[in-house]
């Protein structure tokens, strides 16, 4: 904090990733931050492979958690206790973070083995394609810390690009994001029992499902890096 108080009124061209964090900045420097997301470039292959969704869920339900920082307190561990009280349905979580050596235990622990599935961290290209055949992306951070609060993480945004609706936690940047745009359900609660509930009524009520689809196909051309990066180069071609 000391080495921020002294460097932030010095800058003359600050951005972070959304505004709720530039206005934070503001209101304690007076220096104005513009925005720019972390967000995905435009898929252009939206095609699905037919033979992994196949070899991974065949007529099953597909839960996607993905993410290279995927640690303690951002719902990996409630997303996997879930998977106790969901028939039909995997889980995949993929990518890396502290959580990781816990997840593994707790399958053991709670006898889901056939359900969940932990893969490391992968090459975009591949991930992707699992994102793809997925029915439903997560992202269930927790609110205890400003970090989680304040976060709008890349998976949200390589879920859009697929084109899956989203079940995330009410962190009020990501839950405005879903909400306004109507392409996925904002959850209230961290219950393993609850969230499972929630989510078979997502996949029960086909209307507003379809309606999720509908609305990311819309989002999907409107969130993408071509876009968001235009900003960027205006700030660097201001630079002086």
């Amino acid at each position: 904090m000391g080495v921020e108080k002294f460097i932030f009124p010095k800058l003359k061209t600050v951005y972070t990733v959304n505004a709720k964090i530039a206005k934070i900045y503001f209101e304690k420097y007076k220096i104005p931050v513009k925005v720019i997301r972390n967000i995905a470039p435009k898929l252009k292959n939206k095609s699905i492979d037919t033979l992994l969704a196949e070899k991974i869920k065949g007529n099953k339900k597909m839960l996607i958690l993905q993410g290279s920082g995927i640690n303690i307190d951002r719902g990996a561990e409630e997303a996997l206790a879930m998977m106790q009280y969901l028939d039909n349905t995997i889980l995949y979580i993929i990518g890396s973070g502290d959580v990781f050596d816990k997840l593994k235990k707790l399958k053991t622990k709670y006898n889901i083995e056939g359900k969940v599935f932990i893969k490391k961290k992968m090459p975009y290209n591949e991930l992707i394609e699992y994102t793809k055949i997925a029915d439903l992306g997560l992202s269930l951070d927790k609110g205890t810390n400003l970090n989680y609060e304040y976060s709008l993480p890349n998976k949200v945004f390589d879920y859009i690009q697929c084109q899956i609706p989203i079940l995330t936690s009410n962190r009020e940047i990501i839950a405005n994001l879903v909400s306004k745009n109507t392409i996925g359900y904002v959850s209230d609660t961290h219950d393993p029992k609850k969230l499972a509930e929630i989510v078979n009524g997502i996949f029960t009520n086909q209307k507003q499902y379809n309606l999720y689809k509908e609305n990311l196909n819309k989002v999907s051309d409107l969130y993408t890096w071509e876009k968001e990066s235009e900003k960027l180069k205006e700030i660097f071609t201001n630079l002086k």
